[in-house]
């Protein structure tokens, strides 16, 4: 019977656990962690806003809205969902004619979404840090870029 050499078993562990690491896509991430109510904090005074995510039929539903007073001056309706075997995070406002998708790609503490054909923005990152949480929107070249921070609320 023959043995195989140390060399050969690592490099099949190495080739094992490769494949295994490829194959770990934006498929198997979670983004339960968004679920709750989030405050945004960087608000000019009279102004609040925040974001507020629910677990409903298997995806992620969200709302985000800005209010004046008691005026709402802006409402957006989000959702996070697997579809052919990826996550699409979509963005669904009054000026545009239906919602924005973009692609998910998982990051260490959050993830990065990006349609390149649309106008603004094109990239959308969410990073979670404890129970903080900063947007950021940009175009592709990061020229035009915003961040917005929360925290969370319950």
């Amino acid at each position: 019977m023959k043995y195989a050499s140390i060399r050969q078993l690592s490099v099949a562990l190495l080739l094992i656990f490769g494949l295994y690491a490829c194959n770990q896509t934006s498929s198997d991430a979670d983004y339960t962690w968004l679920i709750g109510q989030w405050q945004r904090i960087d608000m000019e005074d009279g102004q609040i806003a925040f974001e507020s995510w629910q677990l409903q039929n298997n995806q992620l539903e969200g709302i985000g809205c800005t209010m004046e007073g008691n005026d709402t001056v802006f409402v957006e309706y989000l959702s996070i969902y697997k579809n052919n075997g990826k996550y699409l995070y979509t963005a669904d406002v009054a000026h545009n004619p239906e919602a924005v998708a973009f692609e998910i790609t998982p990051t260490d503490k959050g993830f990065i979404c990006v349609n390149e054909k649309h106008d603004f923005p094109n990239k959308i990152s969410y990073t979670q840090n404890g129970d903080s949480l900063v947007v950021f929107i940009s175009d592709m070249s990061e020229e035009n870029k915003r961040f917005f921070r929360f925290v969370r609320k319950e």
